[in-house]
């Protein structure tokens, strides 16, 4: 007999949005290093470090997250099932809904465009205070 796999399941929206949040305060972290560089060098380190954790806290569960969509399509199958004629199962449809809700919902795009802001703003700082 095939064991069905375990079910995908949608992580509660307050976890996601404080999980956003810790890797937003690791990316502003690493972007005011530029500014303590040349406002208060001792601040330099300590937000390096909280930036490297926050990071690896964030891209851990942004990892987790991942392989818990690669388990459920490889675990269903489902894949090929949508390549093929083979009808999908209500627990099939029911993956594969839940799947894309979460990319769907997920704020993953946001995060990237401010890291992308951030990064900017960062460099101009840098520039503007070298003058």
């Amino acid at each position: 007999m095939t064991e069905t796999p375990a079910r995908f399941r949608i992580i509660p929206m307050p976890v996601i949005i404080a999980l956003l949040a810790v890797g937003l305060v690791s990316s502003l972290a690493f972007r005011a290093i530029i500014i303590a560089e040349h406002v208060e060098p001792g601040w330099v380190r300590p937000l390096w470090y909280l930036g490297v954790l926050l990071n690896a806290a964030f891209f851990s569960y942004r990892y987790w997250v991942s392989l818990r969509r690669v388990r459920a399509v490889v675990g269903g199958d489902l894949d090929r099932k949508m390549r093929s004629d083979e009808p999908l199962s209500e627990i099939d449809r029911e993956q594969i809904a839940a799947i894309l809700y979460s990319i769907r919902i997920s704020p993953e795009r946001f995060n990237y465009l401010v890291i992308f802001v951030l990064s900017a703003a960062a460099i101009a700082a840098d520039l503007w205070l070298s003058l």
